[in-house]
């Protein structure tokens, strides 16, 4: 989404700090189902919402540092929602490419838009928009 899409009202963003591991994946699939909901998205794209979420938070939290934090951001916007989930890799897991395999053809499936890239001090970014 554009920068023209976005709204600065605080209500329109969500964010969640969690440690990243798989166990807590159950608490980001709430919030974003929650969210969506609020956002006024319909079942099935809310459906959507959470399973991309899932697979995105999944793919970092395996591959995140010991002892680090899953970050998820969620932003409505005017045409539809965008989600942003990042968190440190260890050194070794953030070789592996992240965008190919099934769960990225899942991701992209369920999403308008998805894009993945890396920041300084290791943290990998997995960005993402639905639209309504």
């Amino acid at each position: 989404m554009s920068a023209a899409d976005r709204t600065d009202d605080p209500r329109s963003r969500v964010e969640l700090r969690l440690a990243a591991a798989p166990d807590r994946l159950p608490v980001v699939r709430a919030a974003a189902e929650a969210f969506a909901l609020l956002a006024g998205f319909d079942i099935d794209a809310v459906a959507d919402l959470k399973l991309a979420v899932d697979e995105a938070c999944s793919e970092l939290a395996t591959r995140a540092a010991a002892g680090t934090e899953l970050t998820c951001v969620f932003s409505c916007e005017s045409g539809g929602m965008g989600v942003t989930v990042s968190a440190v890799v260890s050194a070794h897991a953030g070789e592996a490419p992240l965008d190919s395999g099934f769960g990225w053809h899942v991701l992209r499936t369920l999403t308008d838009e998805a894009r993945v890239g890396r920041e300084d001090a290791g943290v990998m970014v997995i960005e993402f928009v639905k639209r309504r």
